[in-house]
């Protein structure tokens, strides 16, 4: 029976289908777009639909299937989910302790939770690739479960789905972390002001938080002064998504309803009699 492994990447010939390429073995994440079956199911290009036994502060890479992702001025065609409640694009960065340097300074990434969770005392992180059936393409990205670091008896939930016009969505469950930081931000950011997420100047018409044109927001939590309070909420992020062609802060996607047009957006005076819906 041969056993070797040629490749080196700790599946022997008798399992690995490529056993010239590293990057493809039974353990490998599967990457969608580029005709390979990288996990050996005899399947190439599948959407992803899984829960992965990622080990302490570890991430998997995941290849989107039927879209790319705009952020940060890049469509990405892949993304790596951190066990520590983030999604980094670009590269792998699975930091634990969070902070506003770390955050702002690093890869472009978006934060459900960012703590020191600690697989081994529990919980779990699914990846769900939604299909394009009329609605759109998406990716899902739970955490269930998570305690903090030295806490086993806590637990922190979070979904956070991104959608293929470059917005996304936070639902939260059980959060007991008291601190964490939720946000995003492009990388190499640096004059940027933290914000209440959870209270982020929301006007009356806007589609969600953001206006689609920061390169970072973010909210950074501690146990003594700023709790965290997003359990069992919902929060919809514009993150960069969409084009301002108008310049007036507020791109197409998140909320500006005439972008050949400055005077209309979610932050525009009403102006009566004159035929338009300048808000």
């Amino acid at each position: 029976l041969d056993l070797s492994d040629d490749d080196g990447d700790g599946a022997t010939c008798v399992t690995d289908c490529d056993d010239t390429d590293p990057l493809v073995n039974p353990s490998a994440p599967e990457i969608c777009g580029d005709g390979i079956d990288q996990d050996c199911d005899s399947v190439i290009d599948e959407l992803v639909d899984d829960a992965y036994g990622l080990g302490d502060d570890g991430s998997v890479l995941i290849g989107l299937c039927g879209f790319d992702f705009p952020f940060c001025g890049t469509d990405w065609d892949d993304v790596y989910v951190q066990r520590n409640g983030r999604l980094t694009f670009g590269a792998d960065d699975n930091a634990h302790t969070e902070s506003a340097a770390g955050l702002l300074g690093q890869a472009p990434q978006i934060d459900a939770f960012w703590n020191d969770l600690d697989p081994t005392a529990g919980g779990s992180v699914s990846i769900e690739e939604v299909a394009d059936t009329g609605a759109g393409a998406s990716l899902v990205v739970t955490w269930s479960a998570l305690p903090q670091l030295g806490e086993s008896g806590s637990a922190n939930s979070a979904t956070l789905t991104l959608f293929d016009d470059g917005t996304a969505a936070l639902a939260y469950g059980s959060v007991s972390m008291l601190d964490g930081l939720v946000g995003f931000a492009c990388g190499g950011s640096t004059a940027v002001v933290e914000t209440d997420v959870s209270e982020y100047d929301l006007l009356p018409n806007a589609w969600a938080v953001g206006t689609g044109t920061e390169d970072a927001l973010f909210e950074l939590f501690d146990e003594a002064g700023n709790p965290n309070d997003l359990g069992s909420s919902t929060l919809e992020l514009c993150l960069t998504g969409g084009s301002d062609a108008d310049s007036d802060g507020w791109t197409d996607v998140c909320g500006d309803c005439d972008d050949s047009d400055a005077t209309s957006n979610p932050a525009a005076e009403e102006i009566c009699i004159d035929g338009a819906d300048n808000d």
